[in-house]
């Protein structure tokens, strides 16, 4: 299934990550997978989504780029296919081979995205922080991974994100954290190094800065 969204926010959460969905972006749920989608509170979605299968399903996966990082993907040139599903209702007569035809022009414009765009390197420097959150990601790595300019990465991410990506991998982190530290008993130790931080003192300090409280005293409110 893929879940694509037109207007809004909401959050994918899948293996314990959180992911932040924005228009114009969605995500792909395989089969047997478990994961819980929600709408944001204060800018809800709206998507459309489209189920499919069959024994070309995942040879369409493997030459587009959905899937291979991360199941949230982002592309622009989509949103007119996603209307013309949603507006698809109506059709009474030859509606199946329709829809397998914008099917297939969805795979067609995601299989693209090696021509890369502004926003697509936004949109993958993302990936590659939800990803490696449990390194020590330097904006300096990434930047030079996309082959990008360091100042120039940063200021085309904060324009799709609103946010700058070192601030971006901060709160990843923090919410990372606030999820083991709800759902684990691993130790505060335990859960600094499994987000990046092998100084326990240092990640203290900064969770307090982002969530106004230790993580032992975050925890202990939690239970």
């Amino acid at each position: 299934m893929i879940h694509y969204v037109l207007s809004g926010t909401g959050d994918l959460v899948k293996d314990g990550a959180e992911d932040r969905i924005y228009k114009n972006e969605g995500f792909l749920i395989k089969p047997d997978e478990v994961n819980y989608y929600r709408a944001d509170d204060n800018d809800p979605w709206t998507y459309v989504w489209i189920g499919f299968n069959g024994a070309e399903s995942e040879n369409l996966l493997q030459h587009s780029e959905i899937g291979s990082i991360s199941p949230v993907f982002h592309c622009d040139e989509c949103r007119w296919i996603f209307e013309k599903i949603e507006n698809s209702a109506y059709i009474e007569q030859g509606r199946e081979l329709y829809l397998l035809s914008l099917l297939y022009a969805f795979f067609s414009e995601t299989s693209k995205h090696s021509i890369v765009t502004d926003s697509s390197y936004a949109a993958k420097a993302r990936d590659m922080i939800k990803v490696n959150l449990d390194k020590d990601i330097k904006v300096s790595d990434i930047s030079q991974t996309l082959g990008l300019d360091r100042r120039y990465f940063c200021s085309l991410f904060k324009e799709k994100y609103g946010i700058s990506p070192q601030s971006f991998i901060i709160k990843e982190k923090i919410n990372r954290a606030m999820a083991l530290l709800e759902s684990t008993g691993i130790s505060v130790g335990e859960v600094a190094r499994s987000v990046g931080y092998t100084d326990q003192f240092a990640f203290s300090k900064i969770f307090k800065k982002y969530a106004g409280t230790s993580p032992i005293n975050y925890r202990r409110k939690k239970l």
